[in-house]
Formats: structure tokens, sequence, C-alpha cells
């Protein structure tokens, strides 16, 4: 369960960032 949380926090991350 943590570690999708975690990949999912980190996908956001990198959407946001490549959205940017």
């Amino acid at each position: 369960m943590d570690k999708v949380i975690l990949i999912i926090n980190i996908t956001k991350f990198a959407v946001s960032k490549n959205r940017h």
C-alpha cells in the first residue's frame, strides 16, 4: 500500500514538473 502511494506521489510530482 505504502509503495503504491509513494509511486503515485512520484508520478504526480513528475507530471507536475513535466507540465511546468
